[in-house]
């Protein structure tokens, strides 16, 4: 049975937020630039599940900054073991609001990209036939 070192616990929890944060931004990314391409339902819904990542994202570190102002006594301290369940809370707690759009951070950024990507979907449709198009070089 391997025993991990004191500290590559937190750090391997620390590695997984910001390998999840990697991944959500390269989705968030990716997700837009297709719905650009298209919006069809597919890539709307693509962009939803990087918008609710984003925003666990967020509050995963808001959390985190939040847990950083709080005074440890040592009195009811739990160590090593209490630092990584209450990371491992945090990332699940985050995850859920994130999914609920608990902050509504998610949503806002998702209509913003899809209401552009609709606009710029609508400039890309052909001119009508008969339409004059003023060139000038």
């Amino acid at each position: 049975m391997n025993i991990a070192a004191p500290g590559t616990v937190s750090d391997s929890i620390a590695r997984v937020a910001q390998e999840r944060a990697n991944e959500a931004g390269g989705r968030l990314g990716r997700a837009a630039e297709s719905v650009e391409a298209g919006a069809d339902p597919k890539k709307l819904k693509a962009l939803k599940q990087a918008t609710q990542e984003f925003e666990g994202l967020f509050v995963t570190m808001l959390l985190e900054s939040m847990r950083k102002t709080i005074v440890k006594s040592g009195l009811m301290s739990g160590g090593r073991g209490e630092e990584v369940f209450q990371q491992l809370q945090d990332l699940e707690l985050s995850r859920g609001i994130g999914k609920r759009g608990g902050l509504g951070i998610g949503e806002m950024v998702y209509r913003h990209l899809a209401k552009h990507a609709a606009a710029e979907e609508k400039a890309r449709e052909p001119a009508p036939a008969g339409a004059s198009v003023d060139v000038q070089g």
